[in-house]
């Protein structure tokens, strides 16, 4: 299969892209409350991928 259609490979890239965007100190509890919500969520989509 293309590289260009492994979502599995883009899933986890995409999770840990998230991790390394939001992997600063946070302001506010709601931006705090958020980044870590996406970050369980990023990481969530593509481990429930993987179960197929």
């Amino acid at each position: 299969m293309s590289k260009a259609y492994d979502l599995e490979e883009r899933l986890i890239s995409f999770a840990a892209d998230v991790v390394l965007v939001f992997d600063k100190p946070t302001k506010t509890y709601a931006s705090k409350y958020y980044a870590e919500q996406l970050i369980r969520s990023s990481g969530s989509v593509s481990l429930n991928f993987s179960e197929i």
